[in-house]
């Protein structure tokens, strides 16, 4: 799993890629992505290789759902569907994960996803162990003069 480590109610942007075999060719993606209690209200936007967002978002019990289209040249290999900006709220880790009305879907309107991968953001915190920053104090010695 992806994870990053941010600090309380800042966000992150995080690309949504797709890596498919050489037989593959995706035309439409269907995100559904639930986000923990813990996460700020995230938000889609398209990917760079399916530019055409179809329909609105929708947010609605801590999920995320949109669907984007390749347009008239479809992916045939990597590609970025979309962007998710999000982050932690004040406690706690946001975790994301697909929930199975994700698809990938080639020209056929076939579902061709075989996997896919949830992501943490890390709630940045102090560790108890090390200790606090001491801000060094310039003492000049008797000998540099």
């Amino acid at each position: 799993p992806f994870f990053e480590v941010k600090n309380a109610n800042t966000t992150t942007k995080l690309g949504i890629t797709i890596s498919l075999s050489g037989e593959y060719r995706a035309k439409t993606a269907r995100l559904e992505i639930a986000y923990s209690p813990n996460c700020l209200t995230p938000t889609l936007t398209a990917g760079d290789n399916f530019p055409r967002l179809v329909g609105p978002v929708s947010l609605g019990n801590n999920t995320i759902k949109a669907a984007f289209s390749a347009g008239s040249v479809p992916v045939t290999d990597y590609g970025i569907i979309a962007y998710i900006t999000i982050g932690p709220k004040s406690s706690g880790d946001c975790q994301l994960s697909f929930n199975p009305g994700t698809k990938i879907l080639d020209s056929a309107s076939q579902d061709i996803l075989t996997s896919a991968t949830p992501a943490t953001i890390k709630l940045k915190t102090a560790d108890p162990n090390l200790p606090g920053f001491k801000q060094p104090v310039y003492k000049p010695d008797s000998l540099s003069r």
